[in-house]
């Protein structure tokens, strides 16, 4: 192979494995060196953290979004003229649940996922951690 071709060939690689946190299902986990997986458990651990707030604030949003009807219908009753087309915003809100979800499960994949690749990585620094382990 010539320099240009392993070039573009570690460039594709990378492209296809921007997250370093995706790659441990592609690559074998005794690839990375302990230093490493230490790193890449901390980021994870700060990733998942920030999921579980992306996730747990995406349900408060949804659980609110009926509050939309409520007031419309309340200002269609007290006959309030355009406070009665805020329930539009209920449809919209779903819209926007579902769009955001979406992106999330692009970006950082399911929860059970995540999970998965940090048990992998508490699993393999326990081992590397404890030589009795087994």
């Amino acid at each position: 192979m010539t320099d240009q071709q392993i070039d573009r060939y570690l460039a594709r690689l990378e492209r296809t494995h921007r997250s370093e946190l995706k790659m441990i299902h592609q690559f074998s986990i005794d690839y990375f060196e302990t230093d490493y997986l230490e790193e890449l458990y901390d980021r994870w651990q700060a990733a998942h953290k920030k999921l579980l707030s992306y996730h747990k604030n995406l349900l408060l949003f949804t659980a609110l979004s009926p509050i939309w009807l409520v007031l419309a219908l309340t200002a269609n009753y007290f006959e309030i003229p355009y406070l009665s087309y805020v329930g539009i915003l209920f449809p919209l809100s779903l819209f926007a649940y579902i769009n955001i979800l979406l992106f999330l499960y692009k970006k950082y994949g399911s929860i059970k996922q995540h999970d998965h690749i940090g048990s992998i990585l508490e699993l393999e620094l326990m081992k590397r951690r404890d030589r009795m382990y087994i």
